[in-house]
């Protein structure tokens, strides 16, 4: 594209997630916001309130950066719903 890297960083972040499969499964912490399982842990917390949370779910986040100009820098992401969420980190050009 011919942009040096704080050009290409105005529009472009890439977010890694180590052995997940295609859309979901497999051991990597696949959960991001693409499912309704965030809740489902007996922790009264409501899927859908977990779902639509920008810092919880991949396409949020990028409606928030487009809508809002908040930039997605992480990404909190999970294997199974009654695990602690960990900070995915987004590899800058």
């Amino acid at each position: 594209m011919g942009l040096d890297p704080s050009q290409l960083n105005e529009f472009w972040r890439f977010f890694r997630i180590s052995r997940m499969e295609h859309c979901s499964g497999n051991v990597g912490a696949w959960e991001i916001g693409q499912t309704l399982e965030g809740g489902g842990d007996g922790s009264g917390v409501n899927a859908t309130d977990l779902e639509l949370n920008p810092d919880r779910n991949m396409l949020m986040a990028v409606v928030r950066w487009v809508e809002e100009g908040v930039v997605p820098e992480r990404l909190l992401h999970q294997q199974n719903p009654s695990d602690t969420p960990r900070p995915l980190l987004a590899h800058n050009a």
